[in-house]
């Protein structure tokens, strides 16, 4: 699932960092977590991770502190990760603030392990639109066509489907 870093800032370690980690461990991720939100924006500058998850109500630096920091950093030394916020006790103002901030998304807690992985999943993959969009999106991941190939699979995609769409198939 994800291979580069993924960083997980929670308020503290506590046993849902560590089902965390064991659990995208389990899937492919390398987890760095960091029992803060100022060692986890060290961690962001040291490892460049592809996906950040991070706790709302931190002591110290907030999330929202949090991600204006990883922000400034700039594109080069990460400042673009997609953030995802978390947290058990979301205000009327926090839910207009992360609607308005940076966060890719928002994960209450609790959440099921399901609910983590479409979440991380939903900001980590670009909308697929269309057939076209599937088959290049496969062939993308597999690595193995030239652009010449991806887009003679796309038009004779769109022929086989616009052949289907006359016999009245649902595609």
């Amino acid at each position: 699932m994800v291979t580069s870093p993924c960083l997980m800032s929670p308020s503290c370690l506590n046993d849902l960092a560590i089902v965390v980690d064991l659990f995208l461990g389990q899937l492919g991720a390398k987890v760095v977590v960091a029992s803060n939100a100022f060692e986890g924006l060290r961690a962001i500058k040291n490892t460049l991770p592809n996906l950040v998850l991070s706790d709302i109500k931190m002591p110290g630096m907030d999330g929202f502190e949090l991600l204006e920091n990883i922000r400034a950093l700039g594109p080069d030394a990460g400042g673009n990760v997609p953030v995802i916020a978390m947290s058990a006790f979301f205000s009327l103002a926090d839910r207009a603030r992360i609607h308005h901030a940076d966060f890719r998304a928002c994960l209450p807690k609790p959440f099921t392990p399901d609910k983590l992985v479409e979440t991380i999943l939903g900001v980590l993959k670009p909308p697929v639109r269309g057939v076209a969009g599937a088959v290049r999106a496969l062939h993308s991941a597999s690595g193995d066509k030239s652009e010449h190939d991806l887009n003679h699979d796309v038009q004779q995609n769109n022929v086989n489907q616009g052949s289907a769409q006359r016999r009245g198939w649902q595609i």
